[in-house]
């Protein structure tokens, strides 16, 4: 009986110990079944089809557009000038003498007389009309056209009651200044309390700089990928990014206005960001006619469009194509779209070059625009970054540059991720953003090769 309880009990050890190494067992095969897929899915790609661009990015500078030096023609101490960085409106004061104004208006054609009814027909006429009508100098109702018209001499009344002017009904030389639009101050040339256009600061310290304000906030930044032949980088801009410096609203003066000022007065209306001009050559420059002798230079001014300015190698000549897009990466780390304005047709010394050969070769200027107005300090002369298109291919098969298999040479094959592995020989084409074009008998769309980095 005794013996039997032994043998029964040896029995349910023996099964039991069965169970374990049965249950452990399939534990073990179940951990390493798991293993085993998430490592081979880990290590898959697949062939699709995807829209390919291959960049290259260089050095660039931002400025402003159209440079212009504004003259002062009339006698008399300067008693206000505005500080560099503002942004001055037609419309408004563009400096003091004798503590009057001269008025910044809109227009490409310089004054170059005294304008008076007895004037006859000009341009200058035609940009006066059209400046009253718009800044709402019009009590009369003036016809825009070329002529002095009675209208034109209540508007000049209403101008000049609302700039603290004496009232004449006619505008001497040097009291209006014509430029193309808004105006935003580079340098002043002249000196509060100077007769001349001797060196000296404005009346008021330059605006303190202002941090960038970011309103993309879907915003991304590029991929850099390391390929067999080159690096390449694009970045994925899905919208343009503004940056804006807040700034006062600028009033528009009325006629029925007389504004209170004094010669220092820093309550003029004006708003911008600060810096030096860009390059360009002025279309709307007060220059000193022959015969005048007592005009001189007071301000340097430039339009508040930014460009982007590249000294672009000339064997990459081929990226900049008139009109074409490009991308560039602003000081905050933010992508504005730019388009390329101006493509000089002479290369020039790059600046290592001392004409032994030594140099990095003669380069190509190229201009960008940037599509969308930037504002902010600090902006002139900042350094960004221009991306441009090298090559394109769109709707091509391609896969992860590394699922690419070297084989001899210099050759590529990509290996079926199940069996039997074979290993496809491939033509590569266009290497981008990580990615290759890739084509070869057996090469479909959805096909799933090995990747050693998936």
């Amino acid at each position: 009986m005794t013996r039997s309880r032994a043998v029964a009990g040896g029995s349910l050890l023996v099964v039991a110990a069965v169970v374990l190494i049965l249950v452990l067992t399939a534990g073990s095969s179940n951990q390493g079944t798991g293993g085993g897929a998430s490592r081979a899915l880990s290590g898959f790609a697949t062939v699709q089809r995807r829209n390919l661009v291959s960049t290259d990015t260089q050095s660039g500078t931002l400025g402003y557009k159209n440079s212009e030096t504004v003259y002062n023609w009339e006698s008399g101490a300067i008693t206000w000038l505005p500080a560099v960085g503002r942004v001055i409106h037609p419309g408004q004061t563009l400096f003091d003498i004798a503590n009057e104004p001269v008025v910044l208006m809109d227009g490409t054609v310089p004054a170059y007389r005294s304008l008076e009814a007895s004037d006859k027909t000009g341009p200058d006429i035609l940009e006066l009309n059209r400046n009253l009508v718009t800044l709402d100098y019009d009590p009369d109702g003036i016809e825009i056209d070329d002529s002095w018209q009675a209208a034109t001499t209540a508007g000049v009344d209403a101008l000049q009651t609302a700039q603290g002017q004496t009232v004449t009904g006619a505008l001497a030389l040097g009291k209006v200044v014509f430029l193309p639009g808004p105006q935003l101050i580079d340098t002043v040339d002249g000196a509060v309390g100077s007769t001349g256009g001797s060196s000296g600061a404005s009346d008021e310290d330059p605006p303190s700089a202002t941090d960038f304000v970011d309103l993309d906030t879907t915003k991304t930044t590029p991929s850099t990928t390391t390929t067999p032949t080159s690096t390449t980088t694009v970045p994925t801009v899905t919208e343009t990014v503004t940056v804006i410096e807040k700034a006062p609203p600028t009033p528009k003066p009325k006629h029925h206005k007389t504004p209170t000022k004094t010669p220092t007065s820093s309550g003029k209306p004006r708003s911008g960001s600060s810096s030096p001009k860009g390059s360009s050559s002025p279309s709307g420059s007060q220059s000193p006619s022959s015969g005048s002798g007592n005009a001189v230079a007071i301000l340097q001014t430039s339009s508040t469009q930014l460009i982007a300015t590249v000294d672009l190698a000339a064997t990459s000549q081929s990226e900049a194509q008139l009109g074409s897009t490009v991308n560039v990466e602003m000081p905050n780390g933010s992508y504005v779209k730019g388009k390329i304005t101006a493509v000089s047709p002479v290369a020039q010394s790059s600046s290592g070059d001392n004409g032994s050969g030594s140099g990095s070769g003669p380069t190509i200027p190229v201009t960008i625009t940037l599509d969308k107005r930037v504002n902010g300090a600090g902006l002139d002369q900042a350094a960004v970054s221009v991306i441009f298109s090298e090559a394109r291919a769109n709707h091509v098969l391609s896969v992860p540059v590394t699922a690419l298999v070297a084989t001899s040479g210099d050759s590529y094959a990509i290996q079926e991720a199940s069996a039997p592995y074979r290993l496809l020989p491939v033509n590569t084409s266009l290497f981008a953003a990580g990615y290759v074009q890739i084509s070869g008998p057996g090469i479909v769309p959805g096909l799933r090769v090995t990747d050693s980095q998936g």
